[in-house]
């Protein structure tokens, strides 16, 4: 049975391996861009890794995004 917060956990994986190939980066060049680690990285779009405030902030900046919406995008935060 998969829960909620899976599915959006799911969602987010899905939303950055999108966005980082659109915009024809590496692991590697998201995590320059973002402040992480490419390993982070790598674990989190493997379904390995979890995401943090920590890594919604990078994703925001990196992706130029609001850290709420990334939160929310995250299931770290709901709406009101």
């Amino acid at each position: 049975m998969v829960n909620e917060n899976d599915k959006g956990v799911n969602k987010f994986r899905t939303w950055i391996i999108k966005k980082r190939q659109e915009n024809d980066w590496s692991q590697r060049e998201l995590a320059r861009r973002s402040g992480l680690s490419t390993s982070h990285i790598a674990l989190f779009e493997s379904g390995r890794g979890s995401a943090s405030v920590k890594f919604c902030e990078g994703i925001a900046k990196a992706f130029g995004e609001d850290v709420i919406d990334i939160m929310r995008l995250a299931g770290l935060i709901g709406y009101l």
